[in-house]
Formats: structure tokens, sequence, C-alpha cells
């Protein structure tokens, strides 16, 4: 069995449930040619989709649509193009720009199919094991789960649960940190052995259209005209966003000169601080763009203490000019701002932070590492 568990903002209430073991699979533990993460909210909102279709008893009708639009079925058309209207062709990409919910069920698809793989490549690697070892497979999981319990070690219980949220492991009930032993150690059987063998992966990530984003005002790193652009839509007092910034540390630190991160603030309307916070970011980016990111970072280590004397006292903890700063946060300076950058990220899909468009590619939450390789290796020019 696989296990998930949810806790609450201060990571003190914990409640679990379990789902059949095939689901780990998004968690990692299969070597690839090609590595992807999965995102069961993209497969969800595809489902979603497959049932609205099929709401009740269908019969043959005229060529209208619930909308009361008339369509005509007709072979060939412009390349690239799926309808035309008074003359004009409508294009795949162009609808995709206008409608970002219809990239996002395409790479649904993608990762639908690409945790499929990884189900019948896992149930037939423990089949194999329990084989040789002479057992049935639930016999042979039950095994290996109390091995883990004795191999796996704590502070490898801890790395996991920082890895995926929890950012007070020794809270975590004990009887749930046996349930993260098995799951790693599993993790661990399934990734040696397709080390050995790895998985030939042919199907290739959909590539959204290209979007153009407002940059003005907004803080960044590195040079503007490097060949990775990184924009990030984000809120300083959400959990996962403190994830994002490693993510972002990260791709500093492995591509160094060929980076350019823009700093997009989407303040959720559940958390009262973020506003103020992303104000308050701003207001330093006046004052360069060194202090700006360790204002950043700072806000998210700090997210439980975001007041406004809080952001006073980070604000001089970075060197910041003091008096301008509070003139400025006071006045709520860049409050319009914010709120444009909001819009914006509503009109390109945004409806959760943190969401990365990493060469135009969006990435929605803090994904592991390897899916931001995967789009910039496909996304800039082949070597010779």
């Amino acid at each position: 069995m696989a296990l998930f568990f949810l806790h609450n903002q201060k990571n003190q209430v914990y409640d679990t449930f379990t789902i059949s073991f095939k689901t780990f699979s998004k968690l990692g533990g299969i070597t690839v040619s090609k590595n992807f993460s999965v995102s069961l909210k993209l497969v969800s909102q595809v489902a979603a989709l497959a049932v609205f279709t099929m709401v009740g008893c269908t019969q043959e009708a005229g060529n209208a649509s619930e909308s009361g639009i008339q369509f005509v079925k007709k072979d060939g058309g412009a390349p690239g193009a799926v309808a035309k209207f008074m003359g004009k062709d409508i294009s795949a990409d162009e609808l995709e720009r206008s409608s970002p919910e219809i990239f996002d069920a395409k790479l649904g698809v993608f990762e639908a199919q690409k945790h499929a793989v990884e189900e019948f490549v896992r149930q037939q690697i423990l089949t194999d094991l329990a084989k040789r070892a002479n057992l049935g497979l639930d016999d042979y999981l039950q095994k290996e789960t109390e091995k883990a319990k004795k191999d796996v070690s704590e502070k490898a219980v801890a790395e996991f649960l920082k890895q995926h949220g929890v950012a007070k492991p020794d809270e975590v009930p004990a009887r749930i940190k046996d349930q993260v032993r098995g799951l790693i150690h599993m993790q661990s059987l399934i990734s040696s052995q397709t080390k050995k063998n790895q998985v030939e992966f042919y199907l290739k990530r959909p590539m959204a259209p290209k979007l153009d984003f407002n940059m003005a005002g907004e803080a960044s790193w590195g040079n503007a005209d490097a060949p990775i652009q990184v924009v990030e839509f984000s809120d300083f007092q959400c959990p996962f966003c403190a994830k994002g910034k490693e993510r972002l540390n990260q791709l500093k630190k492995e591509y160094g000169k060929k980076l350019h991160v823009v700093y997009k603030n989407f303040p959720l309307p559940m958390h009262p601080d973020a506003m103020p916070a992303a104000n308050a970011a701003l207001c330093i980016n006046e004052q360069g763009a060194d202090k700006f990111w360790a204002f950043h970072d700072v806000l998210f280590e700090n997210q439980q203490k975001l007041s406004a004397d809080d952001l006073k006292a980070y604000a001089k903890k970075v060197g910041a000019d003091t008096k301008k700063f509070e003139e400025c946060f006071a006045a709520s300076k860049y409050k319009g701002q914010i709120e444009a950058s909001q819009k914006e990220g509503q009109k390109m899909g945004v409806n959760s932070t943190p969401t990365f468009y990493v060469n135009g590619q969006p990435v929605h939450g803090a994904k592991d590492i390897s899916e931001f390789r995967e789009i910039i290796d496909e996304s800039l020019p082949a070597k010779n």
C-alpha cells in the first residue's frame, strides 16, 4: 500500500488514508531514459472532462451544439487549423493560448500514459522479484515491508517527509513513519532494477504555445537574454512555494549564467499576509535585486511571521534603507502591480501556487527537479 498524509498549515494535525500500491509512482521509483513527473490533478481534469461529455442518454441530433452554434464537418483545412469562421482560420495554438485548460488536458493524457507505463513496469518487476523469492506477491510485499522497518533510518524518513511538504517530521505518528519506510524501501527496489535495465520511453511531453509575459517592474535574477527563461507565479505565505524556492536554487546552481528568473506575485485570498509581503518584497526590489532575493529567502524561511513589524525587521536584516522601505510599504505602492500580475496569471491559466513557466512550458507545483530539466533539455537547441 502507498501512503498519503494530509496536514494543516502548521503541520500539527495529521490524517491518513491509503490507496493501492500502484499509485505510489507519483513519488518516483522508476528510472527511465526520460524522466517525467505525474500530476494526478491534471489526470483528474481529463477524467472530469470525459464525465462531462457523457451526462445522459444520447441520440442522433442535428449539427447544432448546445451553444447553438451550427457546425459543418469538412475534410482538409489549412495546416494547424481546427476550424474556420467567416473566412478566418482558427488554429490549435490560438485556442490553447485563449483556453489554457486545453493544454492542461493534453498534458494530463501524456502523464496518464506515463503513469500507466510505470505501473506496467512496476508490476513486472515486483512479480519477478516475488517469483525469485518463491513467494506470492502479497507475501513478498509484506516481507519487504517488515524488512524496511529495520533497514530504513529515521533520518531517511525525515528527509522524505520534508521533501513532500511536512515541516515537522518529528510530529508524524510512528505508524505513518513505518509506512513511509516501506515506501522508501520499495522505491529503492524498483529503482535498482531499472538502473540495470532502463525503460525506453518514446512519448514526448506536449509543448504549450509561446506565451508573452509582462516583465516590467518585476524582480528578476540573471541575464535577461539567457537561453533558459523561468517565470514563477508565487505566494510568500504558501507552504508549497517555499519548496518552489528550493527548486529555483537548484536551477541557479545547475544552469548559472544560462538561466534568467522572473518572480511574479500571485497572493492567494486565503493567505492574509501574502499581499502585504508581496508589496514589501517589491519595495525592497527598488533597492536592488540582491536585496530582493535575500528578502525573498527570509520570507520563505519565516512564513509564520509575516506581520508588518516582521517585514520591517527583515528589511533591516537584508541591509535595505529602512526609511525608504517604510514609506513605500505604508503607501502600498505596488498593490496595483500585484493585482495586475494576478489577473495576468489567471488569464494564463494559473490557479495554484507555485506555477512556473520554463521556457514557456507550465509546471504546476514544486515538481521534482527532473521535470524542469526535461523541459529545459527539450526546449533548447540540440548540440552539434
